[in-house]
């Protein structure tokens, strides 16, 4: 509720210390030459100095203290331009951000100054994340004590900027504040690599339901906030039960419009009696001049080979791929040559789920494949001679960094000095040192606003997404690289959680969660790609964190010239069908009578796993036959009851007896099969090995039924498949490959059973 004067009732009693005082309008800005409600480009009020600065008070949580204030640009008032969207629009249009950015920050500091704002308390700013311009403040102004907020899309598409200008700030005495952590989940892998002051929560977190997503966040920070004692600060509080919601996720500081709508600042401030925020975040040290150097200084190198490091660097990759979007990976690669086809497959899968991945080497561009970073690598650069891969998420660290020792022999026996550590600290250093030579995104150039979306979408797009209002629907511009969302309709909103102003600006991959399957999301890239329809049906996450399955409609939408320029998404809840299908295909590929995956299944999960090894560099497959030794006299003897009974319990011994990630199933009769995926090459024999010694260890025991002990014991046929030494796949398929273990398991039988032959 907002009273007459335009005050929030709960704000003017918050405020009511400064009530005694008349409020200015923004001082010191100048006034224009024109009045300001003729002024009607960006470049007529930038230069003549008509932007307004307001501030929105933020207040300490346990006494309800006005600490610091917030300052937020305005244009001139009754203008087209005087909302900060369609103001900040219409400078990305014309080319003229930067310009904005700085004057909105000049004009800020200097009605600031004026307005008597000084220690203890606080002045946050904010910088436009598709700029971020270098901090260039006059020396009059440096008095005024700053915390400069940055936002987590302004370091994934410029970090190198971004962290220039962290260091500037740094020099200035400026804090450094995180925004809308919490909003992208490429936030909570940024922490770190920032290491705030404060760290400002996204408002969703205090309005919405609490749920798997807000934990996630609140473990994040909170353990961001224990290493380096940075303080959380809640934005978007209306309610008292927003307040309640913010202390609980750790914030001592607030923000929103039951503390003060923005307003110009009080014509006099009443004294804090030293009682401001306490900021103390030490600086990060420079990283050295390349990744290898600054491990090195922490940790003492090993040698290792090429053929060693490959398989440290698909581990990471594996550890980064679990992070989902709060991950990120950078890595060089030395030259292009190395960036092999098999590495871009992995790289473009990584692309799809993590937040940032970059790829660095001589050769390489700047965008190597869809989705990927890259840079420009001067001549003389020391990761030239390097191998790096660096993976942060918030619950994992992980960095290798290794020099080439200039071997000229064989490839896979090239050797490295080389670091492995999980140490947090140097994997931040090492992500710091190669973001600084990460090239920025393409600034976008898109207008995401009402009367802009209008100019750039022709009649006949609008036209189809309001028809379509039954059902979710969004638009997409493919023109941009970050293909953003520009509308939403109201059907898309109750679907999913998200308000339009939540997702306008973002990548639909906001919808995606560890349950959204990447060969899916990998076909729908594929026909955006090239410009046609399709449909999927993929598991989407609303905003509160539960799953839904969407079954998605993709249209695209070209225009006068034939060039594709937007696609338009329509949205099916069919949640209720996929887990109607999802129960019989579950039904289809699951034996009965143990439960185990049946027959079906199993040829699935091995013919899958030798299209891997066809794709992939270094893996290998095995498949381990085993048959009951002595079953059938259990039949026989007892009857087909107990029969049963004992293929249950040898079942569950089996399936008690095989790593995660390993598919054991029942053949049939009394035969089962296990299928190693995805196992080193190098290591497969003996992994197979070691996997069929625990199955013939754990059917050794004999088998109690009905009170009588049943000893059977298995024979066990072990084959594999994956590339011999000259690189060549075995001629004879999933059937040869399944021929090859029931031949070995026939060989183990023949030598007196409970043993396994390979």
């Amino acid at each position: 509720m907002v009273n007459a004067a335009g005050r929030d009732p709960g704000a003017a009693l918050l405020l009511a210390p400064f009530a005694p005082f008349a409020t200015s309008a923004a001082r010191g800005a100048g006034a224009p030459s024109r009045p300001a409600d003729a002024l009607t480009s960006v470049r007529e009020i930038v230069d003549a100095g008509a932007l307004r600065t307001v501030f929105q008070p933020i207040v300490s949580l346990e006494d309800r203290r006005v600490v610091a204030f917030e300052a937020l640009t305005r244009g001139p008032a009754g203008t087209v331009l005087e909302r900060p969207d369609v103001l900040f629009s219409a400078a990305r249009r014309d080319g003229l951000l930067v310009e904005l950015d700085v004057a909105c920050r000049a004009a800020a500091l200097r009605t600031a100054a004026v307005g008597g704002l000084s220690a203890p308390y606080h002045l946050f700013l904010n910088t436009e994340p598709d700029s971020v311009a270098d901090l260039d403040v006059p020396e009059e102004l440096h008095g005024v004590p700053v915390v400069l907020e940055l936002t987590e899309r302004a370091l994934t598409r410029r970090p190198a900027q971004v962290l220039r200008v962290v260091e500037q700030a740094r020099a200035l005495g400026w804090a450094i504040a995180l925004d809308d952590v919490g909003a992208e989940p490429a936030s909570l892998a940024l922490l770190p690599l920032v290491s705030p002051d404060v760290i400002k929560l996204d408002l969703a977190l205090v309005q919405e339901r609490p749920g798997r997503h807000a934990a996630a966040v609140m473990n994040a920070v909170t353990a961001q906030a224990e290493r380096t004692g940075a303080v959380l600060l809640a934005e978007g509080i209306e309610t008292e039960r927003h307040v309640l919601m913010a202390r609980t996720m750790g914030a001592t500081l607030g923000q929103g419009w039951l503390f003060g709508r923005p307003e110009p600042l009080p014509a006099a401030l009443p004294e804090l009696g030293g009682r401001g925020i306490t900021l103390g975040v030490a600086p990060l040290a420079p990283p050295a001049q390349s990744p290898y150097l600054t491990a090195q200084a922490v940790r003492t190198p090993r040698p290792g080979n090429k053929r060693l490091l490959v398989e440290v660097s698909k581990h990471l990759e594996a550890k980064a791929l679990e992070g989902g979007e709060s991950a990120l990976l950078l890595a060089t690669f030395q030259y292009a040559k190395h960036f092999t086809e098999p590495t871009q497959k992995r790289y473009a899968r990584l692309a799809e789920r993590l937040s940032l991945v970059a790829a660095i080497g001589e050769g390489l561009p700047l965008e190597p494949i869809r989705g990927v970073r890259g840079a420009q690598i001067p001549e003389g650069d020391p990761v030239l001679g390097e191998w790096d891969v660096v993976v942060l998420t918030p619950d994992f660290a992980g960095v290798l960094v290794a020099r080439d020792l200039g071997d000229s022999g064989p490839d896979m026996e090239r050797r490295f000095d080389f670091v492995l550590s999980h140490d947090r600290d140097v994997a931040v250093a090492v992500a710091r040192g190669l973001l600084a030579r990460v090239a920025p995104e393409p600034s976008p150039s898109d207008v995401l606003t009402e009367p802009v979306l209008t100019r750039a979408m022709s009649q006949d797009l609008l036209h189809q997404a309001l028809e379509a209002t039954i059902t979710g629907v969004c638009v997409a511009d493919v023109k941009h690289p970050h293909q953003p969302l520009v509308w939403v309709n109201p059907a898309f909103e109750a679907l999913t959680g998200y308000r339009s102003d939540d997702v306008i600006g973002r990548n639909c991959r906001v919808l995606q969660g560890p349950g959204s399957d990447p060969v899916v999301v990998a076909r729908i890239r594929e026909a955006i790609d090239a410009g046609r329809e399709c449909t999927e049906t993929l598991r989407n996450y609303r905003r509160d964190g539960h799953p839904w399955w969407n079954e998605l409609h993709l249209s695209p939408v070209r225009d006068d010239h034939g060039e594709l320029t937007h696609y338009i998404a329509v949205q099916h809840d069919v949640t209720r069908r996929v887990e109607a299908e999802q129960r019989a295909l579950q039904l289809a590929t699951t034996d009965a009578l143990t439960g185990l995956p049946n027959r079906t299944a199993l040829h699935e999960a091995a013919a899958s796993g030798l299209a891997r090894v066809h794709d992939e560099e270094g893996t290998a497959v095995a498949v381990l036959y085993v048959d009951l030794d002595g079953f059938k006299g259990v039949n026989d003897r007892h009857g087909h009851v107990e029969g049963d009974a004992v293929l249950r319990a040898a079942a569950q011994r089996l399936r008690g007896a095989v790593r995660i990630g390993d598919v054991i199933g029942r053949q049939g009769g009394d035969e089962f099969l296990l299928v190693l995926p995805d196992l080193p090459t190098g290591e497969a024999g003996a992994l197979a090995e070691a996997a069929a010694q625990r199955l013939v260890s754990a059917l050794a025991e004999p088998f109690t039924v009905d009170g009588r002990s049943l000893p059977l014991g298995a024979s066990i046929g072990v084959a594999l498949y994956g590339r011999d030494p000259d690189g060549q796949l075995p001629a004879d398929g999933l059937g040869g490959l399944l021929r090859r273990a029931d031949e070995a398991m026939f060989t183990a039988k023949r030598a007196g059973g409970s043993r396994w032959h390979r």
